[in-house]
């Protein structure tokens, strides 16, 4: 069975204009490729009846003690209206969908509630509603112990979710889509002229996400690289885009390839990620500096990262320089 996954993240389900953007590209997929199972984040922001931190917020702001399994509890139910209300609508328009829990997806837990690790898929449940024509639509970032207590994977966890799921089910491959075309040479909400990267490894995609770049959860990406036979791609749920494909990396070059921006109190921390970086790079990047007169502290330098820190007032308009200068043609 040639199985495919679609991963939708909060900005994609969070309104009902983007979520046309995501039916569209479930009926596309799905007529294309009989098998499709959808991991779905929680929709909504703060302030929205239906969003998690406002749901979170109505046992928060009632200054009782509050446990992390009845946290959890609440936690979960975003991605069930997520995926209760993508199936329906799906289902209204002739394609038989189904809504599933992650417990009803068979995802099994630890009992570190609001960062559980997985520890074992029962795919049954997804496999039988393949067979029966069904597109499941799972609730990510969410599983159960094996006692049947709820638990979720933490923020961020439906891209792990996606990808676990996609391993239990040898998935040909798995999508994330998000509201960005994929990795890009640096925030294309903060920079002009960013560019697409087509194709980035592992180890520096695991690095950008944790110095920043907030376009695919590192776990998911340590699971992905643990099977390698389940390509992985991110992309856009609003365009076309071919995506970032997420794999092994052998290029034996000197490169950087990409910016990321982590604002801090007074301070902002620049990273530039990428392979091999050898002295003519680090050079090249000091001169950059030099020239154009940014001060820098905490300077850092790694095989695949150079990293410092700038005033904050300063951080974007030093990585557009050094965005000019690196990826300009």
């Amino acid at each position: 069975m040639e199985i495919y996954v679609q991963k939708f993240g909060g900005t994609s389900v969070a309104t009902e204009n983007a979520r046309e953007y995501v039916y569209e590209k479930i009926i596309n997929a799905k007529e294309k490729n009989k098998n499709l199972v959808v991991v779905v984040s929680a929709m909504g922001r703060d302030g929205d009846p239906y969003a998690t931190d406002t749901l979170l917020n109505i046992i928060k702001n009632k200054n009782v003690n509050v446990s992390k399994r009845e946290l959890d509890a609440i936690y979960s139910c975003g991605e069930i209206i997520s995926s209760s209300l993508i199936a329906s609508t799906l289902t209204s328009r002739g394609y038989r969908a189904i809504s599933l829990t992650g417990q009803q997806a068979g995802i099994i837990t630890n009992n570190n509630y609001f960062d559980a690790e997985v520890v074992a898929v029962d795919t049954k449940r997804i496999i039988k509603c393949l067979e029966d024509g069904f597109i499941p639509i799972i609730a990510g970032s969410q599983g159960a112990t094996i006692d049947g207590e709820i638990t979720t994977l933490g923020r961020g966890g439906s891209d792990i979710s996606a990808v676990i799921i996609g391993n239990a089910l040898n998935a040909k491959k798995v999508d994330i889509y998000t509201d960005v075309d994929g990795v890009m040479t640096a925030d294309p909400n903060l920079i002009e002229g960013t560019k697409l990267i087509k194709s980035i490894g592992y180890k520096t995609c695991m690095l950008l996400s944790d110095r920043g770049a907030k376009v695919v959860h590192p776990r998911a990406v340590i699971i992905a690289e643990q099977n390698k036979n389940v390509k992985l791609y991110i992309k856009s749920t609003f365009s076309s885009s071919e995506g970032t494909c997420v794999q092994d990396y052998n290029k034996n070059i000197s490169e950087i390839q990409s910016i990321t921006l982590q604002n801090r109190k007074f301070m902002s921390q620049i990273s530039l990620v990428g392979n091999n970086i050898d002295i003519q790079l680090l050079n090249k990047i000091k001169d950059i500096i030099s020239y154009n007169k940014i001060y820098y502290e905490d300077f850092e330098l790694s095989h695949n990262h150079i990293g410092f820190c700038v005033n904050e007032s300063k951080s974007i308009e030093t990585v557009q320089i050094l965005h000019k200068s690196l990826f300009s043609i």
